[in-house]
């Protein structure tokens, strides 16, 4: 699990999300950090591959992609979603960096997992669900990205925002294939 270590209020980088025919949808983090990035994947079938960049000094989160999804775990609904929860925080995600190894070896900038991915696509949202799909306990808001954590604070959720109808058309798709 990808579990939430702080949150850095104090960063003002905005987010680029970007959709298309081929990568489903892509979250990157403005980052003034030179360092290099670690990455976790989670890899549930042969079809779905969901890949996180972190920063390898201080775990601040700087990207999402969602490579590819198998279309059987695309949910559509035609309502807006509406994110319940008991607490939101403004401000970029720091995870946990204890799964890498603090070595050269460039194989050890991967960290794998196999949980299930799904993507809800709905009106005005697609949320990304991690694992087994549960409500998160608590929200960090990041330029306008809901990244959801449950009681254990590993990542659960990320909701990205919609701004457009042709958004929402590519994303779904990713249902027919």
């Amino acid at each position: 699990m990808l579990c939430l270590d702080h949150v850095n209020s104090s960063v003002q980088a905005r987010v680029v999300i970007e959709f298309d025919d081929y990568i489903p949808v892509s979250v990157t983090c403005e980052s003034t950090g030179s360092e290099s990035s670690v990455y976790w994947r989670t890899k549930p079938n042969a079809y779905s591959l969901l890949e996180i960049g972190l920063s390898s000094d201080t775990g601040e989160l700087r990207s999402v992609t969602l490579t590819s999804i198998e279309s059987g775990a695309v949910r559509v609904s035609d309502e807006p979603a509406g994110s319940s929860t008991e607490r939101v925080v403004h401000g970029l995600p720091c995870m946990n960096l204890s799964a890498w190894s603090k070595s050269d070896v460039y194989a050890d900038r991967f960290c794998d997992a196999t949980l299930g991915i799904t993507l809800l696509v709905a009106q005005d949202t697609c949320t990304l669900q991690i694992g087994a799909a549960r409500l998160p306990r608590h929200l960090v808001d990041y330029d306008s990205v809901l990244f959801g954590f449950d009681e254990q604070n590993a990542l659960c959720s990320i909701e990205i925002p919609l701004d457009e109808a042709m958004h929402r058309q590519t994303l779904l798709g990713f249902t027919q294939q």
